[in-house]
């Protein structure tokens, strides 16, 4: 209720048409994926998007796929797998839960054989980081 209130407020400021502000705030809404499905919903009543607008200027990820060579496509996918490891004793960068900035640390291990969860060593102590808290540090 509350996007739908601020949505047609913000609607309402650049055009005073009620009906064409619902429908396009309704038009959006039914093709913005949710956070719990990772689907539209037009997806998952419809099993398709709604055309809009947007689409006519940006093409789909599956046009943009389906033009990818197949060396090209298979780059774009290695880098979207990109895992993070580390591994005993390796010099890393933290970001502490206090701030934004990176300190420095060393990994002590691997907390379990398919986490992503380390131990590090951070100012004399011992604290458990995920590893999208941890970027590599080479030292020269």
């Amino acid at each position: 209720v509350g996007t739908f209130k601020s949505a047609m407020k913000k609607m309402y400021e650049t055009s005073k048409d009620l009906d064409s502000n619902l429908a396009n705030f309704l038009l959006t809404y039914r093709n913005t994926p949710h956070s719990a499905t990772h689907q539209p919903p037009s997806v998952l009543m419809y099993n398709r998007s709604l055309r809009f607008n947007l689409q006519q200027i940006k093409p789909t990820d599956k046009e943009i796929s389906q033009n990818l060579q197949p060396e090209a496509e298979q780059k774009l996918l290695d880098l979207s797998r990109k895992q993070r490891c580390f591994e005993d004793n390796q010099p890393v960068y933290v970001q502490l839960d206090t701030g934004k900035d990176w300190k420095q640390a060393t990994v002590v291990k691997r907390c379990g054989e398919t986490s992503n969860v380390y131990e590090i060593n951070y100012d004399g102590r011992i604290i458990k980081k995920h590893a999208d808290k941890l970027k590599s540090r080479h030292i020269p």
